[in-house]
């Protein structure tokens, strides 16, 4: 899926995009430092109804990037890099 988040402080938006199956995705996201890293938690709620949970590890910077994990409601186990 593609993947973007919202550069903010604590708390952001995120978008998503699945191109198999067409599916759009919003959500919210919220974070603390943790060393020298920030860990965060969030929801993306697809256009269809499709909830992910993710886990976030977020490198802070002038362009913040970072990795996640996620599952939905069905098990499936989604990887994400930003």
């Amino acid at each position: 899926m593609e993947f973007s988040i919202e550069k903010s402080s604590g708390r952001g938006k995120m978008q998503a995009f699945d191109k198999q199956t067409g599916e759009k995705f919003t959500g919210n996201y919220s974070a603390y430092y943790s060393g020298q890293n920030a860990r965060g938690e969030g929801m993306l709620i697809g256009d269809r109804g499709k909830k992910i949970k993710l886990r976030l590890l977020i490198e802070p910077g002038i362009r913040p990037t970072g990795r996640g994990t996620g599952s939905d409601g069905s098990g499936k186990r989604y990887d994400i890099v930003f």
